[in-house]
């Protein structure tokens, strides 16, 4: 079992790690079978910078795809209006 001085130290590199992302696009398998994650990022490279744009293996939306993380919510968005939508409406 980890102590709390090993989860605090992962928990520290972590947010190192991500430290500048604002979101988070979904790599699963699922999203990466179904060929939507190209569109979504194309819509997140006109709204964040590369530095800000982060991957994640799975965020849980596999059987709706065009997934993505923001706010820490996830979220799935068909169209770049709905993206839009989703990335303008108040936390």
């Amino acid at each position: 079992m980890a102590s709390e001085n090993e989860l605090t130290d992962f928990e520290k590199a972590l947010q190192k790690k991500f430290e500048g992302i604002k979101i988070f696009i979904c790599s699963g398998p699922e999203c990466t079978k179904a060929g939507t994650q190209k569109a979504l990022r194309n819509w997140a490279q006109k709204r964040f910078s590369e530095h800000e744009i982060g991957k994640l293996n799975c965020i849980g939306r596999c059987q709706i795809n065009h997934a993505f993380r923001f706010n820490n919510k996830n979220f799935s968005a068909k169209t770049e209006t709905a993206f839009n939508q989703i990335i303008d409406s108040p936390v």
